[in-house]
């Protein structure tokens, strides 16, 4: 729900990730179809999808992982949902298996209108067993600063087993230029 007057949904946001080896893999995002409504009109279509890789830097069982990720935007999209070019991304992401768990995001994308910053910290935790969580505020940052947005993320995850988890997450916008809400469920499957 950007604002009272509007709303969007996007299903089903699939995305496909293969492994190359150990540390690199490959991945196709940002499958979807979008439906907005605004105060006087709305629009539906498909929206564009990026490919890309993530390269990890240090091995996985260390206390703090490192990867970068490069992605590509691919302007198969419908009409307005489109921009039409190839927007190219990348981000730096890191997790810290210490006494209090941390994660993070930085990532750098290029846009027909400049640049964008966009960074994510990540509190997860552990609910016991096969159920976990998380609380996260995420920035969005283009250039110029006029259009920041600022969010607290939450989220729910339960492994149903070696090979499946299902999950739900929700956001608040914390400020005006942000959405009022987010809800979102997902599954992920390993094969």
């Amino acid at each position: 729900r950007p604002d009272s007057g509007s709303h969007s949904i996007s299903l089903p946001q699939a995305e496909a990730r293969f492994g190359l080896s150990d540390g690199v893999e490959i991945f196709l995002s940002s499958i979807s179809w979008l439906d907005v409504e605004f105060g006087d009109g709305s629009a539906r279509g498909l929206l564009d999808m990026a490919v890309g890789t993530k390269v990890a830097l240090t091995e996985a069982y260390a206390k703090t992982r490192m990867a970068v990720l490069f992605q590509l935007s691919v302007p198969v999209g419908d009409g307005d949902f489109s921009s039409d070019r190839y927007d190219p991304s990348a981000a730096f992401i890191w997790t810290h298996d210490g006494r209090v768990p941390l994660a993070g995001t930085v990532k750098v994308s290029r846009f027909r209108n400049g640049f964008q910053l966009d960074n994510g910290l990540k509190l997860p935790f552990s609910l016991g067993g096969a159920h976990s969580a998380f609380v996260e505020w995420e920035a969005n940052l283009p250039e110029g600063r006029s259009n920041d947005t600022h969010w607290l993320n939450g989220g729910y995850h339960w492994l149903l087993d070696d090979r499946t988890q299902l999950d739900a997450n929700a956001g608040i916008g914390l400020n005006d230029r942000a959405g009022d809400y987010r809800l979102g469920a997902g599954f992920s499957i390993l094969f």
